[in-house]
């Protein structure tokens, strides 16, 4: 709600800036901004809806904290849209009201105090500055936004909200534990993701920001063939829901090395699926060095170090490549996280295709003998087809992307171990997605 009342009370102002009265200021920025909130709201709910009407074990303890979510991401919508613009107009009225009268000498000592306090911390912060340091600076401060602002269309890791569903189609699971064959299925998925990045310090050359996450997975199994050890099939149908959150903090600072610029980065993640507890977490620092920068393309080379109890490979190089090509095609190459080939075809609308890198994480309690309690369970996959993204509104941007996902890693480890120390492993079979996003892109 509060970011939705910004992007009102934001826009109106800089209405009444131009001149506009209060009441059409507030009509003017209502019509404006009904799009985009009612996009995010509507995507958030949407992302909520299979947890509220998913069916199965465990369900019922889901079923009312989403209900409880979207009943909330309802009435927060209803109020920014009709008591928000109303409290603006009555404190906007009561202002011009008390500031027309002059009660200077009734002021009591309080509000002497405060005001004193007031002038005292702005002329701290404005000492030694002259108007045109601060023209310059209120200059360079907007010139850094419209860059980051356009940066965020064509690179998805620099939106502040990200909310995805991604619909897997059925395939064929087979499963082995410690070399024996365990399960056969058809599987079927639905991914549910919400990432949400917020900006906590920025100074110099340095930044900081935390990002809060959300997964929720939900696997239907049909033709179910569990084998015992006498090889006897059983068949049966299964749904399996599983949560988790996660949150990180990121440190970044931009300097230069060699008379390159380079990037040093460094986070700390912690992923869970129960409150109170921390099931799985990474600490990973490494550079970026932008090797040649033109206004038609582009080439850096990185490492990133990783310290995580599951991790195989503790080193991981990065090769970053962009560039414009020919029929007003870009390449963007992005390794190992993605390669994709991308053409605007309007200011507002682009379509790609390539190949990107995702995965998935889940945790369990087990109580079946012979395997241990706590296991984790990871997957890899490869998500190749076509894709467009569509700019809504100033700051929002809707994606679909559709394809064939082709798994890399399906494994279940013991929690704390390395994940090829692995119990159980799946083979699944290549199989058609489809994928919908809705981000925000940076609005401070």
């Amino acid at each position: 709600m509060a970011k939705n009342a910004i992007l009102i009370v934001d826009f109106t102002n800089q209405l009444k800036a131009e001149g506009r009265a209060v009441t059409k200021a507030l009509i003017e920025a209502g019509k404006e901004r009904l799009r985009p909130i009612l996009m995010t709201t509507l995507a958030m709910i949407l992302g909520m809806l299979p947890i509220a009407l998913a069916e199965g074990p465990g369900s019922e303890i889901k079923k009312g904290m989403a209900w409880v979510i979207i009943g909330g991401l309802t009435s927060s919508m209803i109020l920014t849209l009709f008591v928000v613009p109303a409290m603006y107009l009555i404190v906007e009225r009561s202002v011009k009201h008390f500031t027309s009268r002059r009660m200077a000498k009734r002021t009591s000592l309080p509000m002497k105090l405060i005001a004193v306090l007031a002038f005292t911390f702005i002329s701290i912060n404005l000492f030694a500055q002259s108007p045109e340091d601060l023209y310059r600076k209120k200059m360079m401060d907007s010139i850094k936004r419209v860059y980051l602002l356009e940066a965020a269309v064509r690179n998805p890791a620099l939106r502040r909200v990200i909310i995805s569903t991604d619909l897997i189609l059925r395939g064929q699971m087979r499963s082995q534990a410690y070399g024996n064959k365990i399960l056969e299925a058809k599987q079927q998925q639905i991914r549910t993701t919400a990432l949400v990045t917020l900006p906590v310090k920025s100074w110099k050359k340095n930044s900081l920001s935390a990002t809060f996450s959300f997964f929720n997975q939900q696997y239907d199994l049909n033709h179910i063939e569990s084998f015992v050890p006498n090889n006897s099939p059983v068949s049966s149908n299964g749904t399996l829901n599983k949560t988790a959150c996660g949150f990180t903090i990121s440190y970044q600072r931009i300097d230069s090395l060699f008379g390159k610029t380079v990037i040093y980065t460094a986070n700390a993640a912690a992923l869970t699926g129960k409150v109170g507890e921390i099931h799985q977490y990474t600490i990973m620092a490494g550079a970026i060095l932008m090797l040649k920068q033109t206004a038609s393309s582009s080439i850096a080379l990185g490492m990133m170090l990783t310290y995580d109890p599951s991790t195989v490979i503790p080193v991981q190089p990065l090769f970053i490549y962009w560039r414009k090509l020919g029929a007003n095609l870009e390449l963007n190459i992005n390794l190992p996280q993605q390669v994709k080939l991308l053409k605007p075809l309007s200011k507002q609308c682009w379509v790609n295709f390539g190949t990107s890198l995702s995965g998935s994480a889940a945790f369990f309690n087990n109580s079946i003998p012979g395997i241990p309690a706590k296991i984790n369970y990871s997957s890899l996959e490869l998500k190749t087809g076509p894709g467009m993204e569509l700019r809504l509104a100033r700051y929002l941007m809707f994606g679909i992307n559709a394809g064939i996902m082709t798994p890399i890693m399906s494994r279940v480890y013991e929690r704390n171990e390395r994940s090829n120390e692995y119990i159980i492993s799946n083979k699944i079979s290549t199989t058609p997605f489809a994928n919908i996003t809705l981000s925000l892109l940076p609005v401070f």
